[in-house]
């Protein structure tokens, strides 16, 4: 009986850490994909900065070479 119990322990220990780390590779998966999606944002906000920075350029040229 004693066996049992101890058998049983250590599966039960067993089965903790290897919840714990595929938690943690869980957690990991979802800090990379939060950062990739970051990353992401952030170069579809400054491209499309810099479109309308040389949208605007262009603008102002075609303007002046309207007036002229």
């Amino acid at each position: 009986m004693v066996n049992r119990f101890e058998h049983t322990a250590a599966n039960l220990s067993v089965a903790e850490v290897n919840t714990q780390a595929a938690e943690s590779v869980l957690r990991d998966q979802d800090m990379a994909k939060g950062l990739s999606e970051l990353v992401r944002r952030q170069l579809l906000s400054r491209s499309a900065t810099s479109a309308f920075a040389r949208f605007r350029e262009i603008s102002s040229n075609h303007l002046l070479g309207l007036m002229q």
